[in-house]
């Protein structure tokens, strides 16, 4: 018998120091049969939070990568800009 793990959205997970919440994913079906997921997300970082934006993603590996690619973007706008900047610019 197989196990199926089925997590629903809303749910959040924690990559860096940053909280990434999921908030709604679809399916499509592409043209050569393999399947890709539109996923809402919100990055919260040090009491900042993002506005939602999708990702494309094709497992829950790769959304881990990809969010953890979005949280290093924030990182790096804060050490460049400072945390002021970084709130008015993803808020």
């Amino acid at each position: 018998m197989q196990s199926i793990k089925l997590i629903l959205p809303p749910f959040s997970f924690m990559v860096d120091e940053a909280r990434v919440d999921v908030l709604e994913i679809s399916r499509s079906r592409l043209i050569d049969g393999s399947e890709m997921y539109h996923v809402v997300i919100r990055v919260n970082y040090k009491g900042v939070t993002s506005r939602a934006y999708t990702l494309d993603v094709r497992d829950g590996d790769d959304l881990v990568y990809k969010a953890t690619v979005e949280v290093n973007k924030i990182k790096w706008f804060e050490y460049i800009y400072g945390l002021n900047e970084l709130r008015k610019v993803i808020s």
